[in-house]
């Protein structure tokens, strides 16, 4: 059973509709509680038994009548291991094995807390069986902030079906969903693969964009989950209307077939301004074969690697401005060249099938600890 708050969008969304996929593979009786959003619909699609719980509300109360609810239903349906993927779900988790005694894990898959009163909050995270960190950088900073034995942690990196990004759209396709934004023919479109939040760099790319027009014909594509932040939405509008580019901005929502919406992009850009854990964006750039400007920090900096895309200072206007223009600039045989090299390092270093074996050997080991 994987517990989820939401499944707007995201990397530990998409990662647990992935997981899913992968049960009803194996045959294996699965369940997801969670409480809203579109990517539910993938979870009824991978033949998972949804539990619709608010299960990230953070009222000490809320937790504890959804544990005692949810303890009811894991011994109702003789459930054998808990996967919290975020920090209330996994006090639901840690109350739910207390009473139980079914066996939990958690991935910690944001960034782990600096402060006495934030680890406190993240406690259960690392108190399950068992504690899964997506990149080398998460795991350093989870051993920093907790002392918990070091077997207990396994990095295991998000994974990417490089066939599935690869596969080649006919040219109408491309024009069709280019057309859905906006593109003119001779505009190069700059994708922004992350749900608006804080931290995510939306802002920071609207005022490199607008030191781009009218010179450049380049357009922002932001796709991802907009109604979590609707007012940081807002904001962004408003702020691209004040910078006169509000014509080269496109906000296209959230999408269940990204391999079609990096079709259609030239480029990809990840600004986060604060360290991304592991970067998804990223990998799917990579596997797609796109031009991919990454900040260099956090988990990033370990997906990509020379050849595969570029590093530049995060928040850094000028590094940024010219970083696109260089980009932009590239000619076709010095694309193709990076783009071969870029799939064969996701392929290599990120499979979608080596995530899952990773996860189902953890999960038997949890499991066989309680056999014993």
């Amino acid at each position: 059973m994987q517990l989820v708050p939401t499944m707007h969008g995201g990397g530990a969304e998409q990662t647990t509709v992935e997981i899913a996929r992968a049960l009803r593979e194996r045959k294996a009786r699965h369940y997801v509680v969670t409480h809203q959003g579109a990517m539910i619909a993938d979870l009824y699609d991978a033949e998972a038994n949804v539990l619709l719980i608010e299960i990230g509300r953070k009222s000490p109360l809320k937790i504890w009548r959804n544990a005692r609810r949810l303890a009811r239903l894991v011994r109702e349906h003789k459930i054998d291991l808990l996967h919290a993927r975020s920090r209330i779900p996994a006090w639901v988790a840690w109350l739910v094995s207390r009473w139980t005694g079914v066996p939990y894990l958690c991935t910690c898959h944001g960034r782990p807390p600096a402060n006495w009163w934030k680890r406190l909050y993240a406690w259960p995270l690392v108190r399950g069986r068992a504690v899964i960190a997506n990149s080398d950088w998460t795991a350093k900073r989870l051993q920093r902030a907790y002392d918990f034995p070091p077997h207990k942690l396994h990095v295991v990196a998000r994974g990417v079906n490089v066939r599935t990004f690869a596969k080649r759209l006919s040219a109408r396709q491309i024009e069709e969903m280019r057309r859905r934004w906006g593109a003119l023919p001779q505009e190069q479109v700059l994708l922004l693969p992350a749900r608006v939040a804080p931290g995510k760099g939306h802002e920071f790319m609207l005022t490199v964009l607008r030191r781009l027009v009218p010179h450049t014909p380049v357009r922002l594509v932001c796709v991802g989950d907009v109604v979590s932040h609707e007012r940081l939405v807002r904001r962004l509008e408003g702020m691209a209307q004040k910078l006169t580019i509000s014509d080269k901005l496109v906000f296209a929502g959230a999408s269940r077939d990204m391999s079609f919406v990096y079709a259609g992009a030239d480029m990809v850009v990840v600004p986060s301004l604060k360290p991304e854990p592991f970067g998804r964006a990223a990998i799917e750039a990579q596997a797609a074969g796109k031009i991919l400007l990454a900040a260099n920090h956090g988990g990033l900096s370990e997906i990509v690697v020379r050849g595969t895309g570029f590093l530049l200072p995060p928040g850094d206007l000028d590094a940024w401005e010219k970083g696109v223009r260089h980009a932009l600039g590239l000619s076709a045989a010095a694309r193709a060249q990076l783009a071969t090299r870029a799939r064969a390092h996701a392929a290599r270093h990120y499979p979608l099938d080596a995530m899952r074996a990773a996860t189902f050997k953890i999960y038997q080991s949890c499991v066989a600890c309680v056999d014993k």
